[in-house]
């Protein structure tokens, strides 16, 4: 049945530029060139004629970038579907009249050729891979590691195909600090599927690398995607939501921003969370630390003094004791000198003075015997 419906169309229409000027924004985003660009699109098909599309892109300004207008099939679904074709080649025509970058600006330059646009020859495949790579960077790198001018356009989309069929690994290639553009390609190969290079890497990474490691490597990673907003990496989850709380929703930007943000609130909860865990284990780690180094302190200054006490207990027989070679009265002298002291220290409140008066008291006793029995010789 064909579409002349126009709110049917709208319809089908709101979301395909919804969609189109999200990825168009998160590419200049990513190449510096902020965001705020929206995109216009319109479709019309009455069954007779050729249907048509209308495809603009327009600056945070109002300034236009790019638009066309053109023909499609007179089958309303297929000239749709040529026209979704057409539009995202419209996001890569626009773009190539922006400033990315040198190596970006050299690929998008060299689709046009005398009075052809080979974007507008390309298949759905070879537009979403170009388009792919331009989002996640890696064209960039791509441009970096082959001769561009000894390679024809269709040449260099041929190699943006292959490595658009892997782009899919890029992270767990970051993770390991392995550029996928120069390796992955042929390391997929040797493992016979993305999903067993995959699987591979991704047991490797949790099985060799320390928490500590991934979390850093994580916190990294994020930290690239929020300089690609041009966004400050909050402080906390509470940082967070009060960010993406007073953003602007009347504005194309602000929408485009929270848009953004929400896509990343999952990762950079996670990460915090684990961020401030492994702070506070930390913490844990360092008190238990210093407790053990008090604790042996502690210890060590009771051997001291226990070392201390018996040298002072072996120097006080040898003036008192067993091994003292003064005479009974002398010996008698000096043990009743030491009771004294401790029993003037224990009246100042000494407590160790305290409970060696109990031990010094029995031996009192002894003393008084042995005074008693040398004065009747």
């Amino acid at each position: 049945m064909a579409i002349t419906n126009q709110e049917h169309v709208a319809k089908a229409l709101d979301p395909l530029a919804a969609n189109l000027a999200t990825q168009f924004n998160s590419i200049t985003r990513k190449y510096g060139l902020g965001g705020g660009y929206t995109v216009g699109v319109g479709f019309s098909a009455d069954g007779d004629d050729k249907s048509r599309g209308r495809f603009s892109i327009l600056d945070a300004g109002g300034r236009e970038v790019t638009d066309f207008l053109r023909r499609f099939s007179r089958d309303a679904s297929k000239g749709m579907e040529q026209f979704g074709l057409a539009a995202q080649q419209g996001l890569l025509q626009g773009l190539r009249e922006l400033d990315l970058g040198r190596e970006v600006n050299a690929v998008l330059d060299k689709s046009l050729q005398g009075s052809t646009d080979y974007l507008t020859k390309l298949t759905q495949d070879q537009t979403t891979a170009l388009l792919g790579l331009l989002d996640t960077g890696l064209l960039d790198d791509l441009v970096k590691n082959v001769d561009l001018a000894a390679l024809s356009f269709d040449d260099l989309n041929a190699r943006i195909a292959q490595l658009a069929k892997i782009s899919s690994l890029k992270p767990l290639f970051d993770n390991l600090g392995i550029s996928i553009v120069e390796v992955g390609v042929d390391i997929v190969a040797a493992m016979g599927s993305i999903e067993n290079a995959s699987n591979a890497m991704q047991a490797y990474y949790a099985a060799f690398y320390t928490d500590s490691e991934r979390l850093g490597i994580a916190q990294s990673q994020l930290a690239e995607q929020f300089k690609a907003l041009n966004v400050a990496v909050p402080a906390s989850k509470a940082a967070f939501r009060a960010l993406v709380d007073g953003l602007d929703l009347s504005t194309a930007s602000g929408r485009q921003l929270w848009a953004s943000l929400l896509q990343i609130a999952p990762a950079f909860a996670e990460i915090s969370d684990a961020a401030q865990q492994a702070a506070q284990e930390q913490i844990d780690a360092q008190n238990a630390a210093a407790e053990a180094a008090r604790q042996a302190a502690q210890q060590t200054r009771d051997a001291f003094r226990d070392v201390t006490k018996s040298l002072k207990d072996f120097l006080a027989g040898l003036k008192s004791g067993p091994y003292s070679d003064l005479s009974p009265e002398a010996q008698y002298a000096a043990a009743k000198a030491a009771f004294d002291a401790t029993g003037k220290r224990a009246a100042l409140g000494d407590l160790a003075a305290m409970q060696s008066l109990v031990a010094e008291a029995a031996a009192a006793d002894w003393m008084d015997a042995l005074a008693t029995s040398d004065s009747r010789r």
